[in-house]
């Protein structure tokens, strides 16, 4: 069984990171990636795009996480898909935020390579 990830991130260098921490997971993964909410949004509500988890970044130009969740959450069927903060914040606001506006987890970008690979596939193996 295939699972279809989608990775909202601005960042290049970590859209990297993240993909390359996903070959390390056994199983067929497809991720796509997009560099805002607001493309995200579109593709969601058109159907053009359609994962079984998201992983989401806190802090992006125009449409940031929390109103990405925001949106997301008033469709009853875009509010199924889990939603995983994937950050660059440790800040406790951040983290009760997320959890108000439903994400299923939150995971600080460690400096280690393998701890993000442990949590990205932690967070597919329970969510998808």
């Amino acid at each position: 069984v295939m699972t279809h990830i989608l990775l909202i991130e601005d960042d290049l260098d970590d859209q990297e990171i993240f993909l390359s921490a996903l070959t390390g997971i056994p199983g067929l993964i497809a991720c796509e990636t997009v560099d805002g909410g607001s493309v995200a949004l579109a593709g969601l509500r058109s159907g053009e795009i359609a994962p079984d988890i998201i992983f989401l970044d806190l802090k992006m130009e125009g449409i940031n996480g929390f109103e990405f969740m925001n949106q997301v959450r008033i469709s009853p069927t875009l509010r199924k898909i889990p939603i995983i903060i994937i950050t660059d914040s440790a800040d406790p606001l951040d983290i009760e935020m997320s959890k108000i506006a439903g994400a299923k987890r939150f995971i600080t970008k460690p400096e280690d390579a393998l701890e993000l690979e442990k949590a990205i596939k932690e967070s597919v193996q329970t969510f998808s």
